[in-house]
């Protein structure tokens, strides 16, 4: 159902002159539809919908007036309901899609609500616009990308990756519909997804086990007009599935919802029949708790008036395995499920199930440590691997740079490489490994090359005492003579460290290049401290390929200015490093002397 403001905007639009004589759909049977200019305000309708189990009842209705044009080209039929479990519970998310029949024959599909509103008053799509979805000239799923979260002219960044998906999946629609999400999701996930779920228009509903349908349920694959449509967008031991209504069924195909999903078009989805355990009544908004059955078929296409799909064939999905070891758990609990496969709803789906998989104890204490590790088989048989610990933030880091992954394999310029299997393993003990670099000095500011320098750190936590650590660098023995800036950095410090010294290793030019740096990036290692020198060299970098030691006249002629490809500076640098165990923040710079004659 749609939101209050929507609605009111519609209303708003009553007085509007009338607009009729449009032309029925190829696929128009006027002894079996009605016509929106038929309709009459006082007319007796019906819907059909199921408000328990999955019995498909009939709920009579009045006909108040046509609000024309309430869209661009497009009219709607006020209603409202007469029944007296409608009058008690107003308008129901999850009534989206139950067909609505006048005069004998089907006029449309309930679609938009009052949140709120003493009465139950509805808002019906007409027939006549939901029967043309799906026989445009997009049939199936353009798999050339119109939208890239990777960034071409930067260095791969993984949090600018996950902003971005987030902002255009939040803007994508600006008006969603609210529709009811039911999972088995705790309390604690939930809430860290809160964001997620509004920007989708979702409402999600906890109903743990009855998240997923009893076995006598799951055997009936039946879509019928008035019947439960569900959408199971992760299934297995984490479930979140969207419920609506189917409208029509002609054949294998199957028309619901009366309004988007999304909106996006060809869309490939498991569709599913369930049952509803019962309408939840309440002040603000009443809704549906339904469950999923076996998934039966494919939804197809996502367009303003209403989806349709196909019962029968079902889309391939993403496998991910999730096994969490906690301390306050005596045993290994392993997640298994299957998630849609989306370039929009994939992404965010998966962060839900870590978030849902780690957090299935409850929420952590103020002071923990999380350690991961992914393996990532995409479709392509290519393999991503990649290891990580945090410490403080949940797991919204695991979770946040998986979703990033997917968002970038999924929406970038060159080649869509969604992931077919993903394990991931997390473990989470109750440690604080978040320090700060609190001092660095080193044992000589002066050096000779080819000699070693030691360098004095000391790590502090909150609270805590400073932790010495003691790294040593060989100087090269080719080192020229000079001054040199030294540096001290953090895994954050030295990722930034990266992208400004070797800009080339993490930029993305092809399919190839983006997997390579998603190996780089996850790869640095957080519990470790650096040590850097950069050194001047001559050379170029061109694109992502290095040239190190090249003549002066061959410099020249390829950082003309006439070339297309751009060329930049290349600058060596040597380094060094040592695990500490803690996940270290912060940078120094100390300046060192390098002199032969020392």
């Amino acid at each position: 159902m749609r939101d209050f403001i929507t609605a009111m905007i519609l209303v708003s639009l009553l007085g509007t002159p009338l607009v009729s004589g449009a032309t029925p759909p190829a696929n128009w049977d006027s002894s079996r539809y009605i016509l929106v200019d038929e309709v009459k305000p006082e007319m007796e309708a019906y819907c059909l919908t199921v408000f328990e189990g999955d019995k498909v009842e009939k709920f009579p209705l009045k006909v108040l007036s046509v609000v024309r044009q309430a869209n661009p080209a497009r009219h709607m039929i006020l209603v409202i309901g007469t029944d007296e479990r409608f009058k008690h519970v107003g308008s129901v998310h999850g009534c989206s899609g139950s067909p609505v029949y006048i005069d004998g024959r089907m006029a449309g599909a309930l679609a938009a609500g009052w949140d709120g509103s003493i009465d139950p008053l509805y808002l019906v799509t007409p027939i006549e616009d939901m029967l043309p979805i799906g026989e445009g000239k997009e049939k199936t799923i353009t798999h050339s990308n119109t939208t890239s979260y990777v960034e071409l002219s930067a260095p791969l960044n993984i949090k600018a990756i996950a902003e971005k998906a987030m902002t255009d999946w939040a803007r994508s629609i600006p008006h969603k519909p609210k529709m009811p999400l039911v999972t088995n999701l705790s309390p604690q996930a939930c809430s860290q997804l809160s964001e997620t779920f509004s920007s989708a228009g979702w409402i999600p509903l906890q109903a743990g086990e009855l998240a997923q349908a009893s076995n006598q349920s799951q055997s009936k694959s039946v879509f019928e007009p008035g019947g439960v449509l569900i959408l199971p967008l992760c299934s297995g031991d984490i479930r979140m599935a969207v419920t609506g209504t189917v409208t029509e069924v002609v054949g294998d195909k199957v028309y619901g919802f009366g309004h988007p999903f999304n909106g996006i078009g060809a869309v490939e989805l498991p569709m599913a029949a369930g049952k509803i355990h019962t309408v939840i009544a309440t002040r603000d908004n009443s809704f549906k708790l339904g469950s999923a059955g076996e998934v039966a078929g494919t939804l197809r296409f996502d367009q303003e008036c209403g989806v349709v799909g196909f019962a029968g064939p079902i889309p391939k999905l993403i496998d991910i395995a999730v096994n969490v070891k906690r301390f306050d758990d005596p045993e290994q609990r392993t997640f298994h499920c299957k998630v849609v496969r989306d370039r929009s709803l994939t992404p965010r789906i998966l962060r839900s199930v870590v978030l849902g998989a780690a957090l299935f104890q409850g929420e952590l204490p103020q002071e923990h440590a999380v350690s991961y590790h992914y393996n990532v088989l995409l479709e392509n048989g290519r393999t991503i691997e990649f290891k990580g610990i945090s410490s403080g933030n949940s797991v919204i880091t695991p979770a946040g740079e998986l979703m990033s992954l997917a968002a970038a394999l999924m929406n970038n310029p060159f080649q869509q490489m969604p992931p077919d299997k993903i394990t991931l393993d997390i473990e989470i003990t109750p440690k604080n490994l978040a320090v700060s670099l609190w001092d660095a000095r080193l044992s000589d500011n002066v050096v000779k090359p080819g000699q070693t320098v030691t360098i004095q750190a000391a790590l502090k936590g909150f609270r805590s005492e400073p932790i010495p650590f003691t790294i040593e660098l060989p100087i090269p023995q080719d080192c020229p003579d000079g001054k040199y800036q030294l540096q001290i950095l953090g895994s954050d410090a030295y990722q930034s460290f990266l992208n400004r010294t070797v800009p080339q290793r993490f930029t993305v030019v092809d399919a190839q290049s983006l997997l390579d740096g998603f190996n780089r990036v996850l790869n640095i290692p957080q519990d470790r401290l650096f040590v850097c020198l950069p050194i001047s060299q001559s050379g170029l970098a061109v694109r992502n390929t290095e040239l190190p030691n090249l003549p002066a006249t061959r410099m020249m002629v390829l950082a003309d200015a006439k070339r297309i490809q751009p060329m930049t500076p290349y600058t060596n640098f040597v380094e060094t490093s040592i695990q500490t165990g803690l996940i270290a923040s912060g940078s120094a710079a100390i300046e060192l002397t390098v002199d032969k004659n020392k």
